[in-house]
């Protein structure tokens, strides 16, 4: 189980103990060439994975200027399916 939201992984475990449980983000090779991590914003419903602020959905920004002094953006680290 790969998952960015670290608040939700205890969940993971707890329900599914024989899953093997990784917290980052899978990406393209060439985007796992450009940066070892990216920013994940927890939007509490789901998250938004990004590099930059330029690839952020419509709803994404919509909730970031509504609800940003409460929206947490963590760094977490950007992997591929093939080093998993």
């Amino acid at each position: 189980m790969v998952d960015g939201n670290k608040e939700f992984l205890h969940l993971v475990k707890l329900y599914r103990p024989k899953d093997e449980v990784v917290h980052a983000a899978c990406s393209s090779k060439e985007n796992s060439l450009k940066a070892d991590n990216c920013s994940f914003l927890n939007l509490h419903h789901s998250g938004e994975i990004y590099l930059s602020y330029d690839q952020i959905d419509n709803y994404s920004k919509d909730m970031l200027e509504k609800f940003g002094e409460v929206i947490v953006r963590n760094e977490i680290p950007l992997t591929t399916m093939v080093k998993i």
